[in-house]
């Protein structure tokens, strides 16, 4: 229980790396101003929390994932880590926990094949270059991400 009191944000790892790649080198208010625009118009995949998500939650499989969450160990307090996700459904007795993604920007033309039922089967704190790049995703947040989470 609680689950629902957070939103979960999802970015595709390859966007963020290229996101950091082109701001990487730019004078300070330059590369902001580069990251701004572009996470602004990047597509922000929201976990959606339901019933359904709670009971998905309770499934033996899906504890065994939170037990390999609560046993990373990610420096300084940062709140970012390396999501694995798969369309198809895991076999039976592999740590997983169904999800469903919706976008949060509709009119990129991947939402719809996109949504639906997806499984995360794992963790890991990211490595220097991912880190990197989701703190340049952290100091960009667009304010329509803030203002639906808030």
């Amino acid at each position: 229980s609680g689950i629902q009191d957070d939103t979960c944000w999802l970015v595709l790892k390859p966007t963020m790396l290229a996101i950091a790649s082109a701001v990487d080198g730019l004078p300070t208010d330059e590369a902001t101003e580069r990251a701004s625009d572009l996470t602004d118009h990047l597509g922000w995949w929201r976990v959606d929390i339901d019933e359904e998500a709670e009971k998905a939650a309770e499934t033996d499989e899906a504890e065994a994932l939170k037990k390999i969450f609560s046993d990373l160990e990610a420096p300084d307090h940062q709140w970012w880590y390396e999501v694995t996700v798969q369309r198809e459904k895991p076999a039976k007795g592999v740590p997983a926990l169904e999800i469903k993604f919706s976008m949060y920007l509709p009119w990129y033309h991947v939402a719809k094949d996109q949504e639906g039922s997806w499984w995360i089967t794992g963790f890991a704190v990211p490595d220097e270059e991912s880190n990197k790049a989701a703190k340049i995703m952290e100091e960009n947040i667009p304010m329509f991400i803030i203002n639906e989470a808030g």
